[in-house]
């Protein structure tokens, strides 16, 4: 008697609905989870619209694939008094950026630009924060 099997097609069937499936998450999560509220928390120096520009974020991103380490680099790179940065995903809709400032400790003007210290002894160059352009204002 002839015990041969035949070969079904069911692997190649396995693996073409396990990539439709993948691929309908992939399409939900970036279609259903979009970008609609970013809150900024801690801003004093910047105002939210300057924090959000400096992220890279924009509403309609997805909330899913956002790379928060990523906004976080640039928003320390671009704005100069931002210390530390968290960037927090809150699903399906929800961005909050908190960031919290240095503390400015000292200024040096030389050449018309300031420079600034700031308590863990980070030098900064740019304007001045309101409380110490108000105190350097007052020492003159």
């Amino acid at each position: 008697m002839d015990k041969r099997r035949k070969k079904s097609g069911g692997g190649a069937l396995t693996l073409a609905v396990v990539a439709l499936m993948v691929i309908i998450v992939i399409l939900g999560l970036s279609v259903f989870f979009k970008v609609t509220v970013i809150n900024v928390e801690g801003a004093q120096t910047y105002t939210a619209e300057e924090v959000i520009a400096a992220s890279g974020i924009h509403y309609e991103d997805s909330t899913v694939f956002l790379n928060e380490s990523a906004a976080a680099v640039k928003i320390k790179n671009e704005l100069s008094y931002v210390d530390e940065v968290r960037i927090i995903r809150k699903l399906p809709s929800t961005v909050t950026i908190e960031i919290s400032e240095a503390v400015p400790v000292a200024a040096v003007e030389s050449s018309g630009a300031w420079w600034i210290i700031d308590d863990k002894a980070k030098v900064r160059i740019g304007l001045l924060p309101l409380s110490i352009s108000s105190f350097a204002a007052s020492r003159r």
